[in-house]
């Protein structure tokens, strides 16, 4: 700076000063060449050099945010892989219950009637205490072919199909329904309609059936009162 200042106020010896002015025209001369080769380049060829940016923010720490919306990734796909893998809490005991759904004592497969649909009921309640709910489906079906079938027989069809190994929750829905069109139990009935519904996860169907048991204080009252509890804020 003190030569430009000593050159603009003619303070350098002549030498100096023609050294200094070539400086300056060479590097005017630059310039201009520069502006004219660009200006060729864009009309000759369409290229426009960009003009140089300060590197943003982003790319000076573009490694680290990388990482950390990478660790940010993961941390939410754990979260909602476990909450998709985790079922509610009214589900562990809904499943309880509906393992726990028994045959009752049916006096009509002990009394006498038609020897033939007696001796497939039998073969249908012991397939379902055995857990065969495959082969007892099969017999209840040939029981509820004829003429003869009663109500239990629908519900317990039911009941097989909410129990087997790939549940058909909708045709079990059918059958108590039916059982119950045909007088069967209502408290058993009621109760074996709220775990199929929750199981499909219609809540308020199931809600409506659990305040009603608890209303009336009937058959697994209790248990429903524990299933309430869990299924608050649940819509």
């Amino acid at each position: 700076m003190s030569k430009l200042k000593n050159y603009f106020e003619g303070n350098l010896s002549e030498s100096a000063m023609e050294q200094i002015s070539e400086q300056i025209i060479n590097a005017k001369l630059d310039r201009d060449k520069k502006r004219k080769w660009t200006r060729q380049l864009q009309q000759e060829y369409g290229l426009l050099r960009p003009p140089q940016k300060k590197l943003s923010f982003f790319k000076k720490h573009q490694s680290t945010i990388i990482k950390v919306a990478a660790s940010l990734l993961l941390l939410f796909s754990a979260y909602f892989i476990y909450e998709s893998i985790t079922p509610p809490s009214y589900l562990k005991i809904v499943d309880e219950e509906i393992e726990n759904l028994n045959i009752m004592g049916d006096p009509s497969v002990f009394r006498k009637g038609d020897k033939e649909i007696d001796e497939l009921r039998k073969k249908a309640n012991l397939t379902y205490v055995d857990q065969k709910y495959a082969e007892s489906i099969f017999f209840w079906n040939q029981i509820i072919a004829t003429d003869k079938s009663i109500a239990m027989d629908y519900f317990y069809l039911g009941l097989c199909h909410l129990k087997k190994t790939d549940p058909d929750h909708h045709k079990a829905i059918e059958f108590f329904l039916k059982a119950k069109s045909m007088g069967g139990p209502k408290e058993e009935i009621k109760w074996a309609l709220v775990l199929v519904y929750l199981k499909i996860g219609e809540i308020e169907k199931g809600k409506q059936l659990i305040n009603e048991i608890i209303k009336q204080k009937t058959y697994k009252s209790g248990t429903a009162e524990k299933i309430l509890t869990h299924l608050e804020g649940i819509h």
